[in-house]
């Protein structure tokens, strides 16, 4: 290969890796702002909610008691908000590690450099889809842990009188 199609191969490997690693940044960022926008969603269902009851009856210990359910809720859902959206840019800044290694990797002088070296980058694809599948299905733990502890306060106060 002479060194100007050595320069344009490695131009254009540049060229995509750039790319690809743009449309990474672009797909977070806009999950990121999906995230956000779920979360103002709920919080204004939540304060609109807390606002009919207020209307319904006030002073009606069924309208605290829903007050407090959702007050109790609405950081449980900021807080997952705030670690799902760092665990996907976590991930993805991974993700993104690898695939930069795949694209830095020069031609190997001999087959046997090829070998090892795609060898070494299916082993890193691998170890990085188990930490982030390790990493998201922890998170969805923690989720269901917080929402139940949210659905448990709700239903002890039903089961107390104070709705």
């Amino acid at each position: 290969m002479t060194a100007t199609a050595e320069a344009e191969t490695k131009r254009a490997t540049q060229e995509t890796a750039n790319k690809a690693a743009g449309l990474f940044d672009h797909a977070a960022r806009t999950f990121a702002e999906t995230v956000k926008t779920g979360i103002r969603i709920q919080e204004e269902w939540a304060k609109s909610f807390s606002d009919a009851l207020k209307q319904v009856s006030p002073g009606n210990e069924f309208q605290k008691q829903s007050a407090s359910v959702l007050a109790s809720a609405i950081p449980v859902v900021q807080k997952n908000t705030e670690e799902l959206i760092k665990t996907v840019e976590q991930n993805c800044r991974k993700s993104l590690d690898v695939l930069q290694k795949a694209f830095d990797a020069q031609n190997p002088p001999t087959a046997s450099d090829l070998q090892a070296r795609t060898q070494r980058l299916w082993d890193d694809s691998v170890k990085v889809f188990r930490e982030n599948t390790d990493s998201l299905t922890a998170l969805n733990v923690k989720m269901v842990e917080a929402w139940s502890d949210v659905i448990r306060k709700s239903v002890n106060g039903i089961g107390a009188g104070k709705l």
